[in-house]
């Protein structure tokens, strides 16, 4: 089994903001990416301003993102155009996408050229997260959430044949899978 030692999240806007703070709150080193800002100058922070944001926001969200607010230290900043090499060497890369559905997963799958029997697809719907991943030939990790949007509920589907559903209860017992 291969330990993750790193990770990496692309999007750092609210949910990618929050999924670096669960990989911190398991202990794990998180690389948080966006794009530049419009307009952003020269400076790292400003280039960073987006992340740096999302970040910040994290930390002052209710619930609290954050075990304690020394875990936001375990995650690094950067931008799309400068760090995007930084990802080499991750155990394992979240794309944070807007729309989800069966053809969004599958143009992930082609963009990045990932290899279906070792790419996961983690969320809280049944209906935009884990069922249309399933049909799109990707393994799956539910991680049922008690306030999920009434419209995202849905029985998640069995996994065919080939492909892989994990069922945990909290996003840091992924650790114990991985």
């Amino acid at each position: 089994m291969t330990r993750i030692q790193k990770t990496v999240v692309l999007g750092a806007g609210t949910m990618g903001a929050r999924i670096a703070a669960h990989f911190a709150n398991a202990g794990l080193p998180c690389l948080l990416l966006d794009i530049v800002p419009k307009g952003a100058g020269g400076s790292t922070a400003e280039r960073n301003g987006l992340v740096l944001a999302g970040i910040e926001a994290a930390k002052k969200s209710k619930p609290a993102a954050f075990f304690t607010p020394a875990l936001a230290a375990k995650i690094s900043v950067g931008n799309f155009d400068d760090d995007l090499g930084r990802i080499a060497d991750a155990d394992w890369i979240i794309e944070v996408v807007a729309e989800k559905d069966k053809t969004v997963y599958q143009n992930v799958v082609e963009k990045y050229g990932l290899i279906r029997d070792i790419t996961w697809m983690i969320g809280n719907s049944p209906k935009s997260d884990i069922n249309p991943a399933l049909a799109a030939g990707l393994h799956a990790i539910f991680v049922p959430h008690g306030d999920t949007w009434i419209l995202e509920h849905e029985e998640v589907n069995p996994a065919p044949a080939g492909q892989k559903l994990l069922i945990v209860g909290r996003f840091a017992e992924l650790r114990e899978h991985f």
